[in-house]
């Protein structure tokens, strides 16, 4: 089977009897297909398309490779609508998790389509801390190593701008859960680098983060403020705690949901000053 770059392949069910298995495939742009496979022939078919009323053909994917401070090298994912022209104007969306070993399964997203029909660049940077390269490529952005993960999508956004993908007045960054402690770490340190910021569902107060609901479950992954070398390594990063006065931080949109017992919301209104 050939899928294009940043394709998520899920399913392959079907009963053990049968001689054909279903599976689904998507991306960023393209809505979910499904197909029927046939264990014997190695064939597939589609039959069944997500119908949309909006086009998402026209959309070239590109990787890029990018270095890090300590020599590093960082995966990137480009999603723009083909023809485009960097020439360091263009608006971008630069989104990452980073955490719990977790690797990006890309999935449609009609935001992203549009905003790339618009003008824009999506890019997801898949950064140390999450499992895209292996194990060892999540642990060195776990504990006390976490500031790797935000090192890295800094240097995700000085390449971008370096390489005129974009530039700091048009650059937006995201992320969900551990990608928003990402983004919004990463904005604290270098407001200059951004001009929006939308971390969602994101821990934000990492010093009481694990006395509430399931955040001493997340102990392995942040640390703890039991441990004084963790408590100095998780002040040293956490969001909130590190809010400096007179620093024109930028446009900030924190996004929470009020049942949300992984990140319980009292993490969204102690930010929300920023």
């Amino acid at each position: 089977m050939d899928f294009q770059l940043a394709t998520t392949v899920r399913g392959f069910n079907g009963n053990p009897n049968d001689e054909e298995v279903l599976y689904s495939v998507s991306t960023y742009t393209i809505p979910p297909v499904v197909y029927r496979f046939n264990i014997k022939t190695f064939k597939d078919k589609p039959t069944k398309t997500t119908r949309v009323t909006f086009d998402y053909q026209n959309i070239e994917y590109k990787e890029l490779e990018c270095l890090t401070s300590d020599s590093v090298t960082i995966p990137m994912i480009l999603v723009y609508e083909k023809g485009l022209m960097p020439d360091g104007n263009n608006p971008m969306i630069l989104e990452a998790y980073g955490g719990f070993g977790v690797v990006e399964k890309p999935s449609f997203d009609p935001a992203i389509v549009h905003f790339i029909h618009e003008g824009g660049i999506y890019a997801f940077a898949s950064i140390r801390g999450g499992g895209e390269k292996g194990i060892d490529w999540a642990k060195q952005g776990k504990g006390n190593h976490k500031q790797t993960s935000f090192d890295d999508f800094i240097s995700a956004a000085e390449f971008l701008i370096e390489k005129k993908y974009t530039n700091p007045d048009k650059l937006a960054i995201t992320g969900i859960s551990n990608g928003g402690l990402v983004v919004a770490a990463t904005a604290i340190q270098r407001p200059d680098l951004f001009k929006v910021v939308v971390p969602v569902v994101a821990p934000m107060d990492m010093i009481r983060s694990e006395q509430f609901t399931v955040g001493h479950f997340n102990t392995p992954e942040f640390g703890t403020t039991t441990d004084s070398a963790s408590f100095v390594n998780l002040l040293s990063y956490s969001p909130y705690q590190n809010i400096k006065e007179k620093i024109n931080y930028p446009v900030m949109l924190v996004v929470t949901s009020e049942n949300d017992d992984r990140v319980p919301p009292f993490h969204t209104p102690c930010f929300r000053f920023v």
